[in-house]
């Protein structure tokens, strides 16, 4: 970067012009012999602010005159560390010692030394100090010398420098680039050096100096197009030259590269009217031939440059390219030079010196100090007239931009915040949000929306600042919002709704238009106070009263009309979408969250997260019932936090029923939602509002559909108000409890189930259902209610099938005992269906003696009694053999507690011996038929007992038949394995590698069954690879033979 530099005057053009020359020091002269009382009067007046000062954003002191007797005027000036160096007209250098430099009071400045020949030839024209190198360079008389800067002992002439007019200097750290090897793309980065460069103007050249690491490094030439007049470095590699021409052009100094400066050209519009290409002949009038000094100062805070010639003005960035920003456009006279203050661009004119801000050109302060002749800028600015020198003391800028700020020029606060580093100013974040916000207040209260709700996002400003400065139906309550949308004529949310004839006709005699132009006022609305002005009105016909009590509406007071409301919204809800984006994150992100620069906390919004989103979002839904009716209810059916205090009135106000029903799901008013839908669904309802319920929400359908949405955390409310829709139609329950759903699964089963056996049997037996065999519930109470419920609506016959299917399977999860229980115990109080359910559930409980007593004797039912014994053979052949047996005994010696009406029934066990009888045993049944029984009678049940033991004989015969088949291919297969994966090692079989014996070695056997040594394996390999490689090339080669011979026959063919 360019560091703090001293710069002399340029001397009227002397080198143009030696008459002018001899002018000005005869003007010098006459100066020098003013009178002690007119020095006294300048220096009171300077110290004295102008009534055009903006701000004082320095304090001018006079640090010292020259000695008495001195007759030399200062002609050169540079401050460093503790030092100040005098250059004087005689050639003489007076070294000053500063107490304390950057102290805020006035320092003290003693001479220390003096030089009398330090320019034997003529005076010091330029003084300039490279630190790093340990150098002071002084231009003196057409010829640069440099100086030991410790002892300001004359070192050496740079010869190459004769001629010279002016120069620059700059350090910097950069990479050492001197190696040239960076082929490798693992080298490591090359180590920062510090670089220090002199460039001297020299007529039509440039002679450039270069130290590294206070070493002198390089010397080189640059030619340049025309005579640099003025020099000023832009960063360590590249400067900005004004030429003799009065053109202006970049070198970059590594690589010798020259390019001008593109000046702008003046438009036919009027801008750019005082950038370089505006100077016109006027400039020139009564100057002869020559043209105005091209001035230029560096501003290295942010790599750009101020250029200026005559009175045109221009910045360019670090690469010469012109930057769009403001020239100054009043200035009185030419500047004699520039200098930069940080953060203040300095301006010195002939009667006074300007301090600028650099990014608007204001002026901020004037100092009266006429006739200055060197100045030398950084930590210690000062400047220099004939024989005094004054240090510019800056103010604090805390102070500065605070007292910008309180004369309402934030623009200017704002620019200098933005550029100045928080290292000065602690809390810079802090102002720069206050500073913008109050801008943002001022352009909304002129009516500028989008740049000014832009503004209010830019810095994240509270919300409850910005809602306040609208009107009352935003800012308001919500009673403030229905009246003003009631007085807009075809206003939106009057248009979403039907109204009945003498509403409309109401609301239209209610509607004023005056002068043609709707405005926001309105009864009982909130008008701004002074302070809260939105700005006056663009017309007299613009400021409207209220249509009902204009007397509140004075003249004072300004509204918005309806076009600006438009657009002020329209901003306003970007500004708010913006805003609950924010607060969002605050509350999601585990990380800190910044916005354009800015850590965004709590605090940020006032501290309460939860009162600041929702005055977020019910400003937002203001918004929509004024502007976009249609976006209420998306806006209401995500997670939102508008207050109901509001949302619920204007919803109820205007009928909008289903947005006011999401917004109570929405904030869990689920008993306030289900209140409401029970009121609407009635045919003769009456509610609050104007107008008529919609057909979609009359009747018990909306309300089902919203108790689908509960979950189990409402079991209870859905119980309540599940009542009147299943008294209406008691399939509804299967809508709400059966509903393949998340929040139909996550319900309490078995309190459903209770309420459901108290309300409807039917839907008691379809929600079980559905929870045993569509959601596999593997709780036996479930599995036991189902047969219960069965059982108690066994009138209908499908339900008897269903019972019967539902108890017969073996992996039935009921409690057996429990569904017995629900049957009647006596026998004779059950009906015939009842009687085959406890058949079959002693069945199950393995009491198949009582079950076949129920078949037999009670239901007479001989068919199931014989389909009884079937199915628990099937199931267990044992069991249904001891069945079979016990169902003949039955037969043959019915039990006494029939009553003894019951006679021996051999026909009924014959028939069951003859359909059943191989199940049977034989020696069970020959035991129990009584002695009477005729061989004919039983012969089909010992021809099937025969067949039985003739099947298993057989069976037994092929299965040792299979048995030795497959021994003899298992031996077949263990044979041949063996054959193929075995090597015998004999006493005689020797290697084939080594020749010796294998004998009790360790060896290795290759797959074509070859044993070798271990040892020997290695080379047996490489022998085996390369008989392989001369097999592939033998056949490679006899290929290409054929192939050539193919060729040549092909050849001899097409010749003949």
């Amino acid at each position: 970067m360019p560091p703090p530099h001293s710069q002399e005057i340029p001397k009227a053009h002397a080198a143009s012009n030696p008459q002018t020359t001899t002018n000005t020091r005869a003007n010098h002269a006459q100066a020098a012999s003013t009178s002690s009382q007119q020095q006294l009067q300048q220096q009171q007046q300077q110290q004295r602010p102008t009534d055009l000062d903006l701000v004082k954003a320095v304090l001018p002191q006079r640090i010292l005159g020259l000695p008495s007797g001195e007759r030399a005027k200062i002609s050169a000036l540079r401050a460093y560390s503790d030092k100040l160096l005098v250059g004087l007209t005689s050639g003489t250098l007076l070294v000053y010692s500063i107490d304390d430099p950057l102290a805020s009071g006035r320092p003290r400045v003693t001479l220390i030394k003096t030089i009398r020949d330090f320019a034997p030839k003529g005076g010091v024209d330029r003084l300039g100090v490279l630190r790093d190198a340990g150098v002071l360079v002084a231009l003196c008389d057409n010829v640069v010398s440099v100086y030991d800067l410790e002892t300001l002992a004359f070192d050496e002439t740079l010869s190459k420098t004769r001629g010279a007019t002016t120069f620059a200097i700059t350090f910097g750290v950069k990479p050492d680039d001197s190696d040239d090897d960076s082929s490798s793309l693992d080298k490591p980065p090359p180590p920062l050096t510090t670089v220090s460069r002199l460039v001297v103007a020299c007529k039509r050249r440039l002679v450039c100096y270069e130290w590294r690491d206070s070493e002198f490094s390089e010397f080189r030439e640059i030619n340049m197009p025309d005579r640099a007049k003025s020099l000023e470095f832009l960063n360590p590699d590249r400067l900005v030259c004004g030429l003799g021409s009065g053109d202006y052009c970049t070198v970059d100094i590594p690589t010798a590269e020259i390019s001008s400066i593109a000046l702008p050209e003046p438009s036919s519009a009027g801008t750019h009217t005082h950038s370089f290409a505006s100077v016109g002949i006027s400039a020139y009038i009564g100057l002869g031939s020559r043209s105005p000094f091209p001035h230029a100062t560096a501003l290295p805070d942010d790599h750009t440059a101020f250029l200026a010639k005559d009175t045109a003005s221009q910045f360019v960035d670090e690469h010469g390219h012109i930057l769009d920003r403001p020239a100054i456009a009043d200035w009185t006279a030419p500047p004699e030079a520039l200098g930069y203050l940080y953060p203040y661009l300095l301006c010195v004119l002939p009667k006074h010196i300007e301090l600028r801000n650099p990014y608007t050109t204001s002026l901020l302060q004037t100092v009266e100090i006429p006739g200055v002749k060197a100045l030398t800028c950084g930590k210690f600015t000062c400047v220099a007239t004939q024989n005094q020198v004054f240090r510019f003391q800056p103010v604090d800028l805390r102070t500065t931009v605070q007292a910008l700020a309180d004369k309402a020029l934030l623009e200017e606060a704002i620019s200098l915040l933005e550029h100045v580093d928080s290292a000065y100013i602690s809390n810079r974040e802090d102002l720069l949000r206050k500073f913008k916000t109050l801008k943002a207040i001022d352009m909304l209260k002129k009516k500028k929306f989008e740049p000014a709700l832009a503004l209010f996002s830019s810095v994240s400003a509270d919300p409850k600042t910005v809602v306040e400065l609208f009107p009352a139906q935003i800012s308001g309550s919500g009673e403030d919002l229905i009246r003003y949308t009631d007085s807009v004529p075809n206003s939106r949310m009057l248009q979403s709704r039907t109204l009945s004839s003498s509403s409309s006709s109401s609301i239209s005699s209610k509607s004023q238009i005056k002068g043609g132009k709707r405005t926001v006022g309105m009864p009982g609305t909130r008008q701004l106070s002074h302070t809260d002005s939105l700005g006056p009105p663009s017309s007299p016909s613009e400021s409207v009263s209220s249509p009902t009590s204009s007397s509140s509406a004075s003249s004072g007071d300004n509204s918005w009309s309806e076009k600006e409301l438009s657009v002020a919204l329209r901003a306003l809800v970007n500004f708010l979408a913006d805003t609950r984006r924010k607060i969002a994150l605050i509350t999601t992100a585990d990380d800190p969250v910044d916005s354009s620069g800015q850590r965004l906390t709590a605090e940020t919004y006032g501290g309460d997260l939860d009162k600041t989103a929702s005055l977020v979002d019910t400003t937002m839904f203001k918004c929509y019932v004024i502007q976009s009716p249609a976006l209420i209810g998306p806006l209401l059916r995500i997670h939102n936090h508008c207050d109901p205090a509001i949302v619920r009135p204007v919803l109820s106000h205007y009928g909008k029923w289903k947005d006011l029903i999401d917004f109570y799901f929405g904030k869990a008013f689920h008993r306030e939602a289900l209140e409401l839908l029970r009121e609407l669904s009635k045919p003769s309802t009456t509610t609050t509002a104007v107008t008529a319920t919609p057909d979609y929400l009359k009747g018990p359908e909306p309300t089902v559909r919203y108790l689908q949405r509960l979950d189990n955390k409402y079991l209870d409310l859905i119980f309540e108000f599940a009542k009147w829709p299943l008294e209406f139609n008691a399939t509804f329950g299967e809508d709400i409890f059966l509903e393949d759903s998340s929040e139909s699964e996550s319900l309490d089963r078995e309190k459903v189930l209770a309420y459901l056996e108290d309300t409807s049997r039917a839907l008691t037996i379809k929600y079980l259902e559905h929870v045993i065999f569509d959601k596999k519930e593997q709780n036996n109470a479930f599995h036991t209610a189902l047969a219960i419920n069965y059982i108690k609506s066994l009138s209908d016959t499908d339900n008897f099938d269903k019972l019967v299917s539902f108890l017969k399977p073996p992996d039935s999860k009921y409690k057996l005992s429990k569904v017995l229980l629900s049957l009647p115990a006596k026998n004779s109080d059950c009906t015939p269906q009842q009687l085959e359910i406890k058949a079959i559930l002693y069945g199950k409980q393995g009491d198949a003696r009582t079950a076949l007593m129920i078949y037999t004797f009670e239901l007479k039912d001989d068919a199931k009694a014989h389909a009884f014994c079937g199915e628990v053979y099937d199931a267990d052949a044992e069991l249904g053999r001891r069945a079979l047996h016990t169902l003949i005994s039955l037969y043959l010696t019915p039990p006494e507690s029939v009553g003894g009406s019951e006679k021996q029934r051999l026909d009924l066990a014959l028939d069951l011996l003859a359909t059943q009888g191989s199940r049977m045993s034989v020696v069970e049944i020959i035991n129990r038929l009584p002695e009477d029984t005729k061989i004919h009678d039983i012969a089909v049940f010992l021809t099937s007992q025969i067949r039985g033991l003739r099947a298993a004989w057989n069976g037994a015969q092929v299965d040792a038949a299979l048995r030795k088949v497959h021994l003899v291919k298992v031996q077949e297969e263990l044979l041949a394995t063996q054959q193929k994966h075995t090597t015998t090692i004999t006493s005689l079989r020797t290697c084939r590698i080594c020749l010796k014996r294998l004998g009790h070695s360790v060896i290795s056997v290759f797959p074509d069954g070859t044993a070798i040594h271990y040892g020997c394996a290695r080379i047996y390999q490489e022998q085996l690879d390369e008989e392989a490689k001369r097999r592939q090339a033998k056949r490679t080669g006899k290929t290409g033979k054929q192939n050539g011979n193919a060729h040549r026959d092909s050849i001899s063919k097409a010749s003949s």
